[in-house]
């Protein structure tokens, strides 16, 4: 053991420069009981430390193989728990329904299964042998395959030839008729859609759906008679709206101007009218082939029509000295001016094919006409200048209306044999401030 020359010199060695010297006996003493003190509690405190090392090593031996061991089956234990949590989270067990042809469904109970038999044994009309002949055994299944009471009901139905499945048309709630698939109800719909659709433009005003049901075999149609079924319900309004356009002429105007150095009744066209076009398009709504509505939905002008300018002469004219033009071109004078049959004729007959064009004789306004005239029948008189009129009878057709202006030469009707006639022909009166007289020596 080694000691600090501090240590020497405090028990009592002397040091000097030949080295080291005993201290007295007393002081020796002492330095012994303190030495051998020093070594024991060393020698304890080595051997502690020792042991204490060794036993907390072997500890550590043991407590890592009982926590390796502890750690391995709780491992197992939780891997059990949570598998079987999985399994039952997602399985069940269940009672299997087997028919001949395999397997139906899986019920939650038996007593489900028997109950719903019950509930199908019922509907069906005539004794199913296929219905007693159903195999139950216990079966663990998905919980997601498990079959509702209802819809349990439905697959055990579904065994019977009497039933099968099928796709209704309903129309705002009301059955129509039923196919076997729902492919073929839409064919049907389309069909009938297509017979009151205009120019490919159809759509159906109601609610419509397509529904899946379990229905007797005799309920199910085919496709000619649910096109029937739904022609004679007529409880689909197949609308078609068809959108149109046409040409019409728009008519042009006439305006007139006052002329001194015309006479009356003369005129003169200063610009030809023309008549302008628009192009109107118009919707017809259609419902199940006729008519509903109709309207124009708006009008687009093509071409502005052109006024019609017109001088009007205001000129008196006496037509007793210029006088008139022979009002129907052709035919022989049947009879004249003067005694006939005991009194006097007031005119002039021509004698032409009904349906020959009556002009105007003189240009002037029309003060009558009538479809009626008594014995003159169809009758136009033309009030001219200086209180002298015209009169043209027993017309087949009158083309003018009172308060027309007309002019020299201008058609105004067709002759025929109205009134009192003996034959088609135009009677024509000259009128001279009320009193008839001769027209022959006027007409030019």
């Amino acid at each position: 053991m080694q000691y600090s020359e501090t240590n020497l010199r405090g028990n009592g060695y002397i040091i000097s420069g030949d080295g080291l010297s005993v201290p007295p006996s007393r002081k020796r003493k002492r330095f012994n009981y303190s030495f051998n003190i020093y070594n024991n509690l060393s020698s304890h405190i080595k051997s502690t430390s020792i042991s204490f090392k060794k036993g907390f090593s072997e500890y550590v031996k043991t407590a890592s193989l009982i926590n390796k061991r502890f750690i391995s089956l709780s491992l197992s234990f939780g891997v059990a728990a949570c598998s079987l949590c999985v399994f039952f989270s997602y399985f069940t067990f269940a009672t299997a329904i087997y028919s001949p042809e395999g397997r139906v469904a899986y019920s939650d109970s038996l007593n489900a299964f028997h109950s719903s038999l019950a509930v199908v044994e019922k509907k069906v009309k005539s004794t199913n042998a296929t219905l007693s002949e159903f195999k139950t055994i216990p079966a663990i299944c998905l919980k997601s395959s498990l079959t509702s009471n209802s819809a349990l009901s439905d697959k055990l139905l579904l065994c019977s030839p009497e039933y099968t499945e099928g796709y209704s048309l309903l129309s705002d709630g009301e059955i129509i008729f039923t196919s076997k698939t729902k492919e073929e109800a839409q064919s049907v719909l389309n069909e009938y859609v297509s017979l009151f659709s205009m120019n490919g433009n159809a759509s159906v005003e109601t609610s419509i759906e397509f529904k899946k049901r379990i229905v007797p075999v005799s309920l199910l149609s085919s496709k000619e008679e649910s096109l029937n079924l739904l022609s004679q319900n007529k409880q689909i309004p197949v609308v078609s709206v068809v959108s149109s356009a046409q040409e019409e002429s728009i008519p042009f105007t006439v305006e007139t101007t006052e002329d001194s150095s015309l006479y009356i009744g003369e005129t003169v066209t200063v610009t030809e009218g023309k008549n302008g076009t628009k192009k109107i398009y118009s919707e017809t709504t259609y419902v199940n082939g006729e008519i509903e509505d109709s309207r124009i939905s708006s009008e687009n002008v093509v071409s502005q029509p052109v006024t019609k300018v017109v001088k009007i002469g205001t000129k008196e004219k006496d037509i007793l000295k210029t006088g008139v033009l022979r009002p129907v071109s052709g035919g022989r004078i049947s009879s004249r001016f003067g005694p006939r049959w005991g009194r006097t004729h007031q005119g002039l007959d021509i004698a032409v094919p009904t349906g020959t064009s009556i002009i105007a004789a003189e240009g002037g306004t029309v003060s009558y006409a009538s479809e009626n005239a008594g014995g003159y029948g169809k009758l136009v008189k033309i009030k001219h200048s200086n209180g002298v009129e015209t009169a043209y009878a027993h017309l087949s057709k009158i083309i003018v209306t009172k308060g027309q202006v007309v002019s020299a030469g201008e058609l105004i009707a067709l002759s025929g044999n109205t009134g009192n006639s003996t034959g088609p022909h135009l009677h024509f009166e000259i009128i001279s401030n009320g009193v008839r007289i001769d027209p022959e020596p006027y007409i030019k």
